[in-house]
């Protein structure tokens, strides 16, 4: 089930239209560019368009790149890029969370090494 906090919707040309980055999206995207989620550059057109159609697949699998493409010429890049940036953070919310507490993100399986016991 879908989680609204996690997702980003936005009008354009009267419809309106849901970016979710759940896993599927961001294998999606990664697949496309070939590369890693990490090394995607968002101020690349490319990278941006590819990362935009694969948040909207969740609700709008009938979309292509090229219908992504129209939706950038309506909306603009800035506005569009900034609603992404918005819905990968929504995708994160507990790195989200250690970043407003002033711990950066950081991978591991959640639980306590020996190393860090006291």
């Amino acid at each position: 089930m879908s989680d609204p906090s996690r997702e980003v919707s936005f009008e354009a040309e009267g419809k309106r239209y849901t970016l979710r980055y759940g896993n599927r999206a961001l294998r999606m995207a990664e697949k496309e560019l070939a590369k890693p989620f990490t090394q995607m550059d968002e101020g690349t057109l490319g990278d941006l368009t590819v990362l935009v159609w694969a948040g909207l697949q969740h609700y709008h699998p009938d979309l292509g790149i090229d219908d992504v493409d129209e939706i950038f010429d309506v909306v603009g890049y800035q506005e569009l890029g900034e609603l992404s940036a918005q819905a990968v953070q929504a995708a994160f919310p507990k790195a989200r969370e250690g970043a407003a507490k002033g711990n950066a993100p950081r991978a591991g399986t959640g639980r306590t090494t020996s190393a860090r016991r006291s």
